[in-house]
């Protein structure tokens, strides 16, 4: 239930997230540690940060380890740029989440047969999703850049990167409570408003009632469209 925030500056990148772990149990309710770690440095004496929000990690193998590996292979072969970085991180991750979570998801979505046994199978792939954004600066540019990245069970190949915008402030995982705070509204209830029945009015119309109690009206002038912060890049809440 993480909510993670990255926002490029032109002084640097800003990190955010909770730090609450939840741990499922197949018997039992789930537990909430409230210590866990989100947000990292990639090496000693650093210029480039990570955040990472979704699947907290793999059985065998933890993320402070693999962060640990990736740090040690930035100090030994620099990268050319923090895209490059993002790059090459996201191979290194695909190649252990690929062997991991994706080829398992893959032979439960093979074995099911029923529709109640689809649904569920599908259900778990929306809990194995797991998204970074790493920023900062690759010496000797000293300008500020952040990329972010999601990874599903359903992909057959390592997913691109995106550069995040500058000066607009990005929340992944499940941010619906930050998205209320600054648009006064969940995103999903006012598509629900929008589909319904019951709302005879049009689109703009429904923007010019949410429009004046929003908190970002700095980036959202009058008229425009709204732009939650809480969809990301696949479509998904």
């Amino acid at each position: 239930m993480t909510i993670a925030a990255c926002y490029l500056s032109p002084e640097g990148v800003v990190f955010g997230s909770d730090s609450t772990t939840t741990i499922a149990s197949p018997t039992g309710p789930q537990h909430h540690f409230d210590f866990g770690q989100k947000i990292f440095e990639l090496g000693d004496e650093a210029t480039l940060g990570i955040v990472t929000w979704g699947l907290g990690g793999f059985q065998q193998t933890s993320y402070r380890t693999l962060y640990a590996e990736f740090a040690d292979d930035l100090r030994s072969n620099a990268p050319a740029s923090v895209e490059d970085a993002a790059r090459r991180w996201t191979a290194k991750f695909y190649s252990v989440y690929d062997s991991v979570i994706s080829s398992a998801y893959r032979a439960a979505e093979a074995a099911a047969s029923t529709q109640e046994e689809k649904e569920a199978v599908q259900a778990l792939g929306n809990n194995l999703v797991a998204g970074f954004c790493i920023g900062g600066i690759a010496l000797p540019n000293r300008r500020p850049f952040a990329f972010e990245v999601e990874f599903s069970p359903t992909d057959t190949a390592v997913p691109n990167v995106e550069a995040l915008p500058m000066g607009e402030a990005i929340f992944r995982g499940v941010p619906m409570l930050v998205n209320r705070i600054l648009f006064s509204i969940d995103p999903a209830l006012f598509e629900s408003i929008l589909a319904s029945p019951r709302w005879t009015g049009t689109k703009d119309e429904l923007l010019a009632l949410v429009e004046p109690h929003e908190q970002r009206r700095e980036v959202l002038p009058a008229g425009s469209d709204l732009r939650w912060p809480g969809r990301d890049r696949r479509g998904n809440e």
